[in-house]
């Protein structure tokens, strides 16, 4: 799988959105949005191409964390994607 890159950081929605070309150069779109701690925290969902949350989905393998891009800033979702991809 190739890695997943930063498309978009919504702070108001508490979502990181990416993107990453499949092997049939489709561009495919997920995000990590913090549901807070009450509703599961921060979830992957699979997105539609205009960036609306479609459904939770996992990935599955060793180190697939690994294959997201880290945000870097200080936001709120930001912080909250660092911790849960353990970086």
């Amino acid at each position: 799988m190739h890695k997943l890159k930063i498309h978009s950081i919504d702070n108001g929605f508490c979502r990181v959105m990416y993107y990453v070309k499949n092997n049939n150069n489709q561009t495919l779109y997920y995000c990590l949005q913090d549901e807070g701690a009450n509703y599961g925290g921060v979830i992957l969902y699979r997105c539609t191409p205009d960036g609306e949350p479609d459904y939770p989905c996992e990935f599955q393998g060793e180190n697939i964390w690994s294959m997201f891009e880290v945000p870097s800033g200080d936001t709120e979702i930001e912080v909250a994607v660092r911790a849960f991809l353990g970086t």
